[in-house]
């Protein structure tokens, strides 16, 4: 039995799935494989946060609007926006 190594080089960010199938010359010998592997993007993650307060006071009801700037030089594909509420 012997190993054979390769490098995968995803294009995208996020689920791929990989096939891989080997056959030989003899007839009915073969084999293959099927993984999903997570494809992260390269860089160091920046993290910034905006606090507001929400006023209440107006018929329990409050509406807000923020910019949200990503960098010049984002990751395609990379970019999250996460909002907590406490």
């Amino acid at each position: 039995m012997r190993s054979v190594r390769f490098c995968i080089l995803p294009t995208v960010v996020g689920d791929v799935t990989v096939k891989v199938s080997a056959t030989t010359n003899i007839t009915g010998i073969s084999d293959a494989v099927e993984r999903v592997i997570v494809s992260k993007p390269e860089g160091v993650r920046r993290a910034t946060s905006t606090a507001l307060i929400a006023d209440l006071s107006n018929d329990g009801t409050w509406s807000s609007t923020t910019n949200v700037n990503f960098p010049s030089v984002t990751v395609p594909d990379s970019q999250s926006l996460e909002v907590v509420v406490s």
